[in-house]
């Protein structure tokens, strides 16, 4: 706005007003995105957000059914490897919300291991691996050129003596884990019937040369 003012001597002068004003804009709608690296079991997160107020509120779920946080940047371990819808929740201080979804796959590296029972020959083994990523399968190799893909074989050996057994699991993924171990194994000891006390009595290498006598007879 302009005012001109003119004085009795005919001079005039001009004088401007300028009016000022601060326009507030509302804030920007909510947005961003889950950022997740793995370290084995265990998933580092971090809720990257940005628009509304700032005043956030963080609500987590990890997508195993069990696991739930309210902070920012939460470390979550899983128990097994697998595929998870991770969704997260961010409230800002005038109530509006961003809902955000992100599959997670997690990969725990498979771990052989087994146990072993015998008699004489004979083993049995027991499968004790676990982890990995979906089903696990199995190659044995027994130590005498036999081998395996059973989950808990049995085996025969053909003789007595120490043999290394060897199992290595391989995940869906390829990733694979071997352990292996010595074994030894004995051949059964034939133990000879006592001979019968008292005199005259027969012991068993008497009755067995009886045995042949008759035979022979027969002949």
């Amino acid at each position: 706005m302009e005012v001109t003012a003119q004085a009795a001597n005919s001079t005039s002068a001009t004088v401007e007003f300028k009016r000022s004003s601060t326009i507030v804009l509302p804030p920007s709608p909510l947005n961003g995105d889950i950022v997740a690296n793995q370290n084995g079991g265990t998933v580092n997160f971090n809720a990257n957000i940005n628009g509304g107020d700032g005043n956030y509120q963080y609500s987590w779920t990890f997508g195993d059914n069990v696991g739930s946080s309210s902070v920012v940047a939460p470390n979550y371990t899983y128990a097994s490897s697998g595929d998870y819808a991770v969704k997260l929740t961010v409230t800002d201080g005038e109530g509006n919300k961003l809902e955000v979804a992100k599959t997670v796959r997690v990969v725990i590296l498979p771990t052989a291991d087994f146990s072993v029972s015998s008699t004489n020959l004979v083993l049995s083994l027991t499968n004790n691996s676990s982890n990995g990523f979906g089903s696990l399968t199995y190659a044995w190799q027994f130590g005498d050129g036999n081998r395996s893909t059973a989950t808990s074989p049995m085996h025969t050996y053909a003789q007595a003596g120490t043999y290394t057994i060897t199992l290595v699991a391989t995940d869906t993924l390829g990733n694979t884990h071997a352990v292996t171990k010595a074994i030894t194994v004995s051949s059964a000891v034939v133990t000879p019937p006592a001979e019968s006390g008292g005199g005259g009595s027969l012991g068993w290498l008497s009755l067995l040369a009886l045995a042949l006598c008759s035979v022979r007879r027969k002949i």
